[in-house]
């Protein structure tokens, strides 16, 4: 039996915690990658409103009121670029990402793993259980709560009442 757990065991290591560590580890890189660019470019923006700032301000070409347009422009492209990055949440989303990979770590070096180790039905049991609630629960915030909110098997599906739909649109008749 012992060898058939560690069968099962080294394959779901390998094939399917192996795997969604590297996932979250390249997701991870990607959210922190696009942070950096939109910070960089954010960055340049605004340098590039202050240089036409002070090109405004010494009046250069005759042309004051292009270069506080452009000013305007770029100071406005770099806060539409950072807001975006905020709500977006580029690191936020890289640090759960990372916290998943650590808490699959935790999950893994908790398990007995020495060569000879006699790893039990409990055991394997056990290591699946613990990494797949993590997995469950590194989902970002909106899927946790869509989840709490899902509809348990045998509830009936809200559906709105004619009450609460709101009236067709112009021109069109009301389905009976």
């Amino acid at each position: 039996m012992s060898t058939r757990n560690a069968q099962l065991t080294e394959l779901y290591l390998r094939y399917r915690l192996a795997e969604q560590q590297r996932f979250y580890r390249a997701r991870a890189k990607q959210f922190q990658k696009a942070r950096n660019q939109s910070r960089l470019t954010a960055a340049a923006l605004l340098s590039g409103a202050s240089v036409a700032g002070a090109l405004g301000g010494a009046d250069v070409a005759d042309a004051r009121r292009w270069w506080a347009v452009m000013a305007g422009v770029l100071s406005a492209m770099a806060t539409a670029l950072t807001s975006y990055e905020a709500v977006y949440g580029f690191d936020r989303l890289s640090r759960e990402y990372e916290r998943t990979i650590g808490s699959l770590a935790r999950v893994e070096a908790r398990f007995p793993s020495e060569a000879g180790a006699r790893i039990t039905r409990a055991d394997t049991a056990e290591l699946i259980r613990r990494s797949e609630a993590v997995l469950t629960g590194e989902v970002d915030t909106w899927s946790r709560q869509t989840a709490a909110a899902s509809i348990q098997p045998g509830e009936p599906v809200p559906v709105a009442s004619p009450a609460e739909e709101s009236p067709p649109p112009e021109g069109r008749k009301a389905d009976p």
